[in-house]
């Protein structure tokens, strides 16, 4: 039997916010994490990988944390 290691991508504008998410997660071995700081870059990455969590602040500037959710749910 194969353990499937899922993949998650956190989104935040706050590098700090970024780091100690990480930190958290990267202690458990049954995951893959992807940071972005940039919710653009992150979709264009997410379009093309497939991720199974996203984990993304509300309030960015380049687009919202409710947009890129939203187009999240569009690509798969």
């Amino acid at each position: 039997m194969t353990n499937k290691r899922h993949k998650i991508a956190i989104i935040d504008d706050d590098d700090i916010v970024i780091r100690c998410l990480g930190q958290i997660i990267d202690k458990y071995e049954d995951f893959d994490l992807i940071q972005f700081t940039s919710p653009v870059e992150a979709l264009e990455i997410i379009e093309k990988d497939h991720v199974d969590i996203v984990i993304s602040d509300i309030n960015m500037s380049e687009v919202s944390g409710d947009e890129l959710l939203q187009r999240c749910l569009e690509i798969n």
